[in-house]
């Protein structure tokens, strides 16, 4: 396979990474709602740190591993930081 055509099925595969990552934001306002509702903290270490365990057991390699939960750590600040966004227009809708 050449590189055009290796970079083309990467170019597809980086769109369906931005159209996951958009479903996963919406569940992440969703889970923001939640907590407005329950008053629940935005973080939870022990459940951040479950989620990177058991994406680390799908690595197949080190590399891969090492690759993972840098992704992870970063998609699940940028959901930290949507969230974050959401219940502090909340509070600032009862102004």
């Amino acid at each position: 396979m050449d590189l055009k055509e290796l970079r083309n099925q990467i170019d597809a595969v980086d769109v369906q990474l931005v159209s996951l990552l958009r479903e996963r934001l919406e569940l992440s306002k969703q889970v923001a709602e939640s907590k407005i509702q329950s008053g629940k903290p935005i973080y939870d270490h022990d459940r951040e740190q479950e989620k990177l365990d058991s994406l680390a057991k799908e690595s197949e390699n080190k590399i891969e591993l090492k690759a993972t939960v840098a992704l992870f750590e970063q998609i699940m600040a940028i959901s930290r930081e949507y969230q974050c966004l959401l219940i502090s227009k909340n509070e600032n809708a009862g102004d």
